[in-house]
């Protein structure tokens, strides 16, 4: 069994909970679906009722991570997307999740 800080990094949890998405972790299909369960355990045991994905680093977003997004929101958790590159805010507007989630705005430099 996978450990959660394979694919998460849970920074801070609470009634706003953030989450850093492991870029590696994410290409393992089965070990983040190990790790998924464990997460929503963690976000419902703190409380959680919005999430803050950090997804620096990630291409592009799996099957997993759709999937994850969708189950949160339909738990009632609302979602952010920090740090998102252009192709992963490309996939939310073309899957339409953009209108599920919140996709923060880049940081200014």
């Amino acid at each position: 069994m996978s450990r959660i800080s394979d694919v998460f990094q849970v920074r801070e949890t609470g009634r706003l909970s953030v989450v850093r998405v492991n870029p590696e972790g994410v290409t393992d299909f089965e070990r983040f679906e190990q790790c998924r369960d464990e997460l929503v355990a963690i976000l419902k045991n703190a409380g959680c009722i919005v999430v803050r994905l950090d997804v620096e680093g990630i291409p592009f977003l799996a099957s997993g991570v759709l999937g994850l997004l969708v189950s949160m929101r339909n738990a009632g958790v609302d979602i952010q997307i920090q740090n998102a590159s252009e192709h992963v805010r490309d996939v939310l507007k073309i899957t339409r999740l953009d209108q599920l989630v919140e996709v923060l705005p880049e940081k200014s430099t």
